[in-house]
């Protein structure tokens, strides 16, 4: 099958990127943020957020400690999720008031060494997911002398990890067992929902099957804790279905403010495309330039200097990589200044993969 070629001249909204990287004199690859749109993103997430639910920024998504600053006083935003060590001590730095919450389980000896140079006072609750896990993170505060606040992370129907039911309730028991250890809630990812036909009710049922996951661990919890903790779900790609769950006290949200093209849904048209990748690819990115204007430039942004090397990702603005590598794919993912297909700065559903 033919397609027409639909190629255009670049519209205005593209032409005034353009100009704005000239005026800087920036020529090389560069991610650019439309701080307009990002802001007018955060007031529609804001606006649209449930009363009386908490939530948090994924930090990984917003690799910048300046965009981070951005977001969080634009949504007024309760806290972040964390995915490595480096992330994590230089962010409880940076932002010593936030609440950190790890989006996956740290190792061991990662956990050992950030707590080892991180302020006691700072606001981390780890991510524990199995049994074994928790008697390590029993261990290491023991060994520290120092008592953890931990989130299990439960199974909701993604199995990529997790505690089901039954392990739930015996790690929950384990902690009447000892000190060292508080619980502090649960945390369920469920990306696969959206990823899902609607056809046959599979998208419906898959739902369906993630709350009563999420209803069964609160109910588990509860009776052993009452029912004030942390209980984290949703994601970019998934907390419209969550605004109407009153089962969540938070839901976390990243990507979505500068909205990829794999967030390019149906039900995130009220938000804005703020991410724009001008070149074949980078290999890292330094800083964030704020130039003149409504411009907000990442020039080739990681969290610096800890966070390594970088490149652009689906789900994300960076995505940690080998040293001095770059992925040419980024052009899927990011519409780019070089060849538009038309004056819209983001592409239509028919030419996303």
């Amino acid at each position: 099958m033919l397609f027409r070629d639909q190629s255009q001249q670049r519209g205005r909204y593209f032409l005034g990127i353009q100009d704005a990287l000239k005026r800087e004199g920036i020529g090389h690859p560069v991610m650019v943020i439309d701080r307009e749109r990002l802001r007018a993103n955060c007031r529609a997430i804001r606006a649209l957020w449930p009363k009386g639910m908490d939530l948090r920024i994924v930090a990984k998504s917003l690799p910048n400690v300046d965009l981070l600053r951005l977001v969080l006083d634009e949504l007024d935003a309760s806290g972040l999720m964390t995915f490595n060590a480096p992330m994590l001590g230089q962010l409880a730095g940076c932002f010593p008031d936030h609440h950190q919450l790890l989006g996956k389980p740290l190792s061991i000896n990662d956990a050992a060494r950030v707590l080892g140079t991180m302020d006691p006072a700072a606001k981390v609750t780890w991510l524990v997911d199995t049994e074994d896990r928790f008697h390590q993170y029993r261990e290491l505060a023991r060994a520290q002398s120092r008592r953890l606040s931990i989130a299990l992370e439960i199974d909701v129907g993604l199995h990529r990890g997790g505690l089901s039911t039954d392990q739930l309730a015996a790690v929950v028991r384990r902690f009447a067992d000892q000190t060292d250890l508080t619980f502090s809630g649960l945390m369920g990812y469920e990306p696969h929902i959206g990823g899902l036909p609607e056809f046959f009710g599979l998208r419906k049922r898959a739902l369906a099957h993630t709350r009563a996951a999420y209803r069964a661990a609160v109910s588990i919890c509860a009776a052993q804790f009452g029912d004030d903790f942390l209980r984290n779900g949703g994601g970019s790609a998934s907390y419209f279905y969550h605004l109407d769950d009153t089962c969540l006290s938070e839901m976390s949200v990243g990507s979505v403010l500068v909205k990829p093209t794999d967030f390019d849904l149906a039900e995130n048209q009220d938000v804005l495309p703020a991410a724009l990748y001008r070149g074949a690819g980078f290999e890292k990115i330094q800083r964030l330039c704020h130039s003149r204007g409504r411009w907000a430039l990442c020039v080739a942004a990681s969290f610096e200097p800890e966070f390594g090397t970088g490149s652009v990702h689906s789900r994300g603005l960076l995505e940690s990589r080998s040293r001095g590598s770059t992925w040419p794919e980024a052009k899927r993912y990011f519409w780019t200044l070089d060849k538009p297909r038309g004056t819209d700065p983001w592409p239509p559903r028919r030419y996303l993969r």
